[in-house]
Formats: structure tokens, C-alpha cells, sequence
């Protein structure tokens, strides 16, 4: 039985001249996504998908049902395919059914977003197969040790016509591990709309209580367990409110009652974008262990609430520490929880510091950069 790479080797499906015809203009684009939780991912897809010209004629792929769904509602006459998923290297079938069902799709360009550089290597080996040209936009940054696709995943890549990322430090972080030249990997930020804002006004909230919040999916990367643990160090009046679903949300609940704080916590669970739309916080607590980009602070300086995020990732990229937000080392709770007190005890700083990271947002995570950014690049892709 031969295995995916002994696959790649072979001569490359060739296409009826029938599927290569459409209406005159239309550019037909694949997007693929792999995950099986909604999250920041999947809603920046959603926003693309969203502002893009009408000409493009949209085909969604991937597992899930849920996030296809989620992802196409932002744009009318998407077609959703949902793949057979492929358990492991040895499922053949399952990789030729997945090569064959990009062979008929037969699009200009395969957009796959990826949660990581390693993930989905198969959807990479059928567009390689099948000669589709392709932009793989890595949204995460992971340990990269021993995973069982790397040498796959290292050939595959080098034959991809772009290969981008959402933040400076992304895009650095694939150039090294794959051992790209410098400047080669495609700076594509996320962007966020402009909707008019109108949280609800909190009744019962008592004078000085500060209103603590989260967003994000509940996994460990994310870091919520640091921000509960800095609740216990932080007085009565605070209150955390978590806004996400995940593996992670029975442990979180678990240790918010193992602190004794679970009085002072409220998980709701997924909310559907815009959060900013129906919830006002005093401060935006973004604790992450990683992070590539960082929507969730941009959504919340994009609606003038402050930040307070962990230095990693795209963070750094997104905050002036001290000026549009505050910057934590990750991982510590007294360093996150003197942080929180500092903004929560200055009302005046609180106000600076929102209108500062308002205005610092407003060109450089547009939707309409975001659009432009990638019509330019799916437009290259489909002239070379």
C-alpha cells in the first residue's frame, strides 16, 4: 500500500477541460479549514469571506458541519462540502477521496487556514497532486517537536505557491522552522468590522466593582487557568466574565470552585461575533500561554475598552505597553493581577489608555486592508 508521500510522487491528476470553464470574471476560490471548535480563526474566515468582491465564487471545505455553517452565513450562495476525515497516514481512501474532491472543485486558488503550520497536511498533498494553486495562512504557533507529519508537511510546503501568516511573528516563526528565506512568508493581519456598539446597561452592578473580561476558546494555550488564579488575588468587587466554549470549560469551572471564586465568575459559553455588540467590560484580560495574533484585542480596543495581554505572539505586534494597553509576562498571576488592579484603581488611565488603543487600530486592522490584502495575493496566485 503506498503512503501519502509515495502519492505525491506520482504524475499529477489531470483536469477536464470542462471544469476548467466558468462565467466570464468569476474566480472561483476553495477555502478549507480544518478545525472542529469555532474560535478567532474561524471568525476572521467568516469577516474575509464577508467583504470580498462578488466575483468570487466561494466553495467552503473541511469536518465540521458546525463551522462550515457558521463560516458560510456570512456569505450568501457559499457551498459548503464537508470531507471524510482521515484518521491517519494509512487511510488511503480517505487521502484519494479528499485529492479527488479538490480535483472537482477545480478552483483558481485553495485557500487553507490553518491552525498551525503542521495541521491539514492532506489538503496541501491533493492541491499538489492536483496542480492547484494554493495560499495556506497559518493562524497558530505551536511546539513543533516531534510531529508525526513534519517530513511531509516540510516537502509539501516548499511546493505551495504562497505560504502567509497573521502576524510579523508568525511569519518569522514558519521562515525559521522550515528554513524559508527571509521575507518570504505573506503578512496577512486579520481585521475586524465596524459595528455600531450598544451594550446593554448592567443592572444590580454595584459603585467601584470592576468588571473583568475573557474571550477566547477554552484550551491551554488560551491561559484562562493564569486569569482565575489572579482572581483569587484580586478583591470581592471584581468580577470575571468568560465568553467561550471548549475542551477546557469543565476544568476552568472546576478550578474557579477549587479557588472559591465561582461566585465572582460567569461562563456563557460561545457568543456569536460581535462580543463588543452585547457586552461591555472595564478591561479586556487576554492571558494567553501563545497567541499569533490577538483578534480578541483588537475587537476590544476597536470597541475602547483597555487591554491587558500576555507579551507573546501577535500581542507585541498589536499593544504599545503602558500607552494602548499593558503587557504581563504569561504565566503569572501576581504579575497579571497587579496589572488588573492598576487599571481597575485608575478610571482616568482606564479612559486614556482605551482612547489611545482606538485610534491605533483603526487603519491597520480594517476588514478592508484585510480584503484588500488577500484579493492582491489570490489575484497573484491565480496570474503565476
Amino acid at each position: 500500500m503506498m503512503n501519502p508521500s509515495e502519492i505525491a510522487e506520482q504524475a499529477p491528476v489531470p483536469v477536464p477541460q470542462d471544469l476548467t470553464e466558468g462565467e466570464p470574471g468569476t474566480f472561483r476560490l476553495c477555502c478549507y479549514v480544518e478545525s472542529e471548535e469555532l474560535g478567532g480563526m474561524e471568525t476572521s474566515l467568516s469577516t474575509l469571506l464577508k467583504a470580498l468582491p462578488p466575483r468570487f465564487d466561494v466553495t467552503l471545505i473541511g469536518r465540521s458541519v458546525e463551522v462550515l455553517t457558521f463560516v458560510a452565513r456570512s456569505r450568501p450562495g457559499t457551498s459548503i462540502e464537508v470531507l471524510r476525515p482521515i484518521r491517519s497516514k494509512t487511510d488511503i481512501l480517505a487521502i484519494i477521496s479528499q485529492i479527488w474532491r479538490i480535483r472537482r472543485i477545480h478552483p483558481d486558488v485553495l485557500h487553507a487556514s490553518l491552525g498551525h503550520s503542521y495541521q491539514a497536511p492532506y489538503v496541501s498533498l491533493a492541491a499538489v497532486i492536483t496542480r492547484t494553486r494554493t495560499l495556506a495562512v497559518v493562524h497558530g504557533i505551536f511546539d513543533w517537536s516531534n510531529h508525526p507529519q513534519d517530513a511531509l508537511t516540510r516537502w509539501l510546503i516548499r511546493h505551495l505557491q504562497v505560504v502567509g501568516g497573521v502576524s510579523k511573528f508568525v511569519c518569522r516563526s514558519i521562515e525559521s522552522e522550515y528554513g524559508l528565506p527571509a521575507g518570504s512568508a505573506r503578512l496577512l493581519y486579520n481585521g475586524i468590522e465596524d459595528l455600531p456598539l450598544s451594550p446593554p446597561v448592567e443592572e444590580g452592578r454595584s459603585p467601584g466593582a470592576t468588571v473583568i473580561g475573557a474571550v477566547g476558546r477554552c484550551a491551554p494555550e488560551k491561559g484562562f487557568d493564569v486569569l482565575l488564579r489572579a482572581m483569587a488575588e484580586l478583591p470581592a468587587d471584581c468580577r470575571l466574565v468568560l465568553l467561550g466554549g471548549g475542551a477546557q470549560l469543565p476544568g476552568l469551572i472546576g478550578l474557579a470552585r477549587e479557588l472559591q471564586i465561582e461566585d465572582r465568575v460567569q461562563f456563557v459559553g460561545w457568543v456569536d461575533p460581535p462580543w463588543s455588540a452585547t457586552w461591555k467590560f472595564d478591561v479586556l484580560v487576554a492571558p494567553s500561554r501563545a497567541e499569533a495574533f490577538g483578534l480578541v484585542a483588537v475587537e476590544a480596543m476597536r470597541a475602547k475598552i483597555p487591554v491587558i495581554a500576555s507579551r507573546v505572539g501577535g500581542f507585541v505586534e498589536i499593544i504599545d505597553d503602558g500607552s494602548t494597553g499593558l503587557l504581563v509576562e504569561p504565566g503569572d498571576p501576581s504579575a497579571l493581577a497587579v496589572a488588573i488592579r492598576r487599571l481597575s484603581q485608575d478610571p482616568v488611565e482606564q479612559k486614556a489608555m482605551a482612547e489611545r488603543a482606538y485610534d491605533s487600530v483603526l487603519g491597520r486592522f480594517s476588514v478592508e486592508a484585510m480584503a484588500q490584502a488577500y484579493v492582491e495575493v489570490f489575484d497573484g496566485i491565480r496570474r503565476s
